[in-house]
Order: C-alpha cells, then structure tokens, then sequence
C-alpha cells in the first residue's frame, strides 16, 4: 500500500490547490519537506509538501479548490519540482487515493 503520492508538475510554480474545505494545522518549514502545508479534513489529515511557497497560515479555513500554495523544490528529499502529498486517517498513513475517489464521487452526486 503507498501511503504517499507525488504529483510531478509540467510547469514552474503550479497552484496547489485544497482538495476539501479543511483548517490548517500547520503551514512552515521543514529540513526534509521543504516548505509545505499540512490540513485537517475532519478525520482525514493531508500535508502538501516541497512547495516553493505557502499562501495560508495556522488558524486559516480554507474551502475546497482554493489555492494553498505554489508548487516547488524545497527540502532535501525533494527530487525535482513536484507537490509530494500524505494522508492520514485517524492518525495512520492510508493510500491517498481513497481520499481522493471519495472527493471525486461525491462531487459527482
């Protein structure tokens, strides 16, 4: 099972967009991840990372499909520019492709 997913961007400095309406926990600097914001969906955790900048602070409430960020290569584990994204469900790593068919289905309903 992978517990991350990486999206390589064609283009410099893509938006980053929130995949649901969330809160951000967390939006800093780390050695590893770069530049990244990490959001609270209810039960579901999500940390956007490598970005090249963050547009939110802690505290913000965002709703989905606004920009979060700009796409980037910061931190030592970044391969290139990409936006590198982990879930968490309840506190454990889940395939971040759950997250995304559920938000995918119910905007088709």
């Amino acid at each position: 099972m992978h517990s991350t997913m990486v999206f390589d961007l064609f283009a410099r400095s893509d938006d980053v967009y929130s995949i649901m309406q969330g809160k951000v926990i967390k939006s800093g600097v780390d050695k590893k991840s770069g530049i990244y914001v990490k959001m609270e969906y209810g039960d579901y955790t999500v940390s956007y990372c490598h970005l090249s900048k963050a547009v939110v602070k802690r505290g913000d409430i965002v709703n989905a499909g606004e920009i979060i960020g700009i796409s980037g290569n910061t931190g030592t584990r970044s391969t290139g520019e990409h936006v590198h994204i982990s879930i968490k469900y309840k506190s454990h790593y889940i395939d971040p492709t759950i997250l995304f068919d559920f938000v995918r289905e119910t905007q088709l309903e």
